[in-house]
């Protein structure tokens, strides 16, 4: 089934940030593409032949003019990665996406942080955080982090909201669907080593690729296939390209069979970053090599799991260290044996699949709408006096159990004042509830949605499905009017996605929105 959902995503590649952010953000937009979503990339950097390779797989892009003003970039380690500052980037953002409503943002950027992505809460429904070196707070209701990390229980705590959803580790990693399909075909490595694949990243700054393969032709090793994959930009292409032809490796370039060249390779020698889970998924026994801080960790992790040989950061990677790792693992095929096993049973690759049904929750859910009942009485008061429910409440007092009766019998009482719905999935899970009460000229509207289902995007379809039932069982056109505390900016931008348009604020601290429950503009005056 198609659904009309909406994701953005905000990343960035070039060679101090790599590709490796961008790849991960392409496959997990390619699968929300199966199931109809559209999806636009926002970008400030992004090398030609990734623009192409987004209009290939018909995804938008936006790509901000590159004009650097570092002179005001903030304190965060990887700071420079943007250029400029999030203020600005947190403007240019907006802009780029003011044109329809948004379900997603999906943020994947170090540079980036809460007050980047707090200013992005007036425009979108839900904000996804992609992230895997926890040095900064996060605004956001889900965070992905795929890696494998000692501290993984404890590296987010005090830095995402406490409603934020965590998903942790490479059970989560964001794998095209060939690396899960090929896996089902091939076997753990004996650790015989006939094929090599050599594979450093699509930039590979330090040519450690090129060490890499020098290292391997000096190696006295009969009848050894080897394939070396490079970026299409890799500052070192002519020479990488050239030794392999003096030395006949075979070299692709920015190639499309990465999961075929895994599956064939005996042994890896590659970088510590995300391809670090598609060589787990196959079973590939990995030479690690880290070229920044995230990757040491990774790598280190993976290690001590006996999943990879972890040889060092780039600058322990000459020609002669890797010569001598790969002379003492080539007599010792046992160790080779154990690591493809460690290595496949850490990732599955049924990660993305995970991921994409997370986001997707809420628009594969089928609703139904029903009347509140009195056996609902002790459920409704359970989610009023949730503390996130209070707290974006116009009155934050706890609600006693008498007052709670005695009002919600008043209601149900007097269907011509009051419509209250309990929503619910197909099979009975109460998702949230919306009443409508009667005024004068007009309805308001007052919804939530229920502890255990938020940061989910239930709210949009919730209140939507209560505005259908509404809409059903009044027989004669009506105005409703929401109101929202103007800090609540993920109810803010429900009500606008359904059409709400705001008409008055009687103070500074409330909006009011407006519809008629035909969705036109009729307006009740202010």
């Amino acid at each position: 089934m198609k659904h009309d959902l909406r994701v953005v995503i905000r990343t960035d590649a070039s060679e101090a940030i790599g590709i490796g952010h961008f790849m991960r953000c392409l496959t997990l937009a390619n699968a929300l593409q199966k199931y109809g979503a559209k999806i636009r990339f926002v970008c400030r950097m992004l090398p030609e032949y990734l623009q192409d390779m987004l209009a290939r797989n018909e995804h938008e892009l936006v790509l901000f003019k590159h004009a650097p003003d570092m002179s005001q970039i903030d304190e965060l380690p990887h700071a420079h990665f943007l250029e400029v500052s999030q203020q600005q980037d947190a403007i240019e953002t907006l802009n780029a996406i003011s044109d329809v409503s948004w379900d997603w943002i999906i943020v994947d950027h170090y540079a980036l942080d809460a007050r980047h992505e707090t200013v992005l809460r007036s425009s979108v429904a839900n904000i996804m955080v992609i992230d895997d070196v926890a040095d900064r707070v996060h605004d956001c209701d889900l965070l992905l982090d795929q890696n494998l990390y000692s501290d993984m229980d404890s590296r987010y705590v005090g830095k995402v909201p406490d409603h934020c959803r965590l998903l942790l580790g490479p059970g989560y990693a964001l794998l095209r669907d060939e690396f899960r399909e090929l896996r089902q075909k091939i076997n753990p490595r004996n650790g015989q080593v006939k094929r090599i694949l050599v594979f450093l990243g699509g930039f590979d700054p330090y040519n450690i690729t090129g060490n890499a393969i020098r290292a391997l032709s000096r190696l006295d090793v009969d009848h050894l296939y080897v394939d070396v994959v490079i970026g299409e930009e890799h500052p070192y292409r002519v020479e990488v390209e050239g030794f392999c032809q003096s030395q006949k490796y075979h070299c692709h370039i920015q190639t499309t069979r990465m999961a075929e060249l895994l599956a064939a390779a005996d042994l890896a020698i590659g970088a510590g970053g995300s391809a670090s889970w598609e060589r787990c998924c196959l079973g590939v026994p990995t030479v690690s090599i880290a070229f920044a801080d995230n990757q040491r960790a990774v790598a280190k992790a993976l290690s001590d799991e006996g999943a990879c040989l972890f040889l060092g950061d780039q600058d322990k990677a000459t020609q002669q260290d890797i010569m001598n790792v790969l002379g003492a693992i080539f007599t010792n095929p046992e160790m080779l044996s154990k690591m493809s096993s460690q290595a496949r049973s850490l990732v599955d690759g049924e990660g993305c699949i995970r991921v994409t049904e997370l986001i997707m929750e809420a628009v594969n859910t089928k609703l139904r709408v029903r009347f509140v009942g009195e056996g609902d009485e002790m459920l409704l008061l359970e989610w009023a006096n949730d503390p996130d429910t209070r707290q974006n409440a116009f009155s934050q007092e706890i609600i006693s159990t008498a007052t709670h009766k005695n009002w919600l019998r008043k209601r149900l009482s007097d269907r011509e004042r009051c419509r209250f719905y309990i929503v619910e999935s197909s099979d009975g899970i109460a998702i949230g509830q919306v009443r409508f009460e009667r005024e004068d000229n007009f309805w308001e509207v007052h919804y939530s949605v229920a502890p255990l289902h938020r940061a989910q995007g239930f709210g949009r379809p919730l209140l939507g499905a209560a505005l259908e039932k509404f809409g059903d069982d009044i027989a004669s056109d009506t105005v409703i009017l929401g109101q929202v505390k103007n800090d609540n900016f993920p109810s803010k931008r429900i009500f606008e996605s359904l059409g709400f348009k705001s008409r008055f604020k009687p103070d500074e601290e409330i909006i009011v929105y407006q519809r008629s429950i035909r969705n036109d503009d009729e307006d009740i005056g202010t």
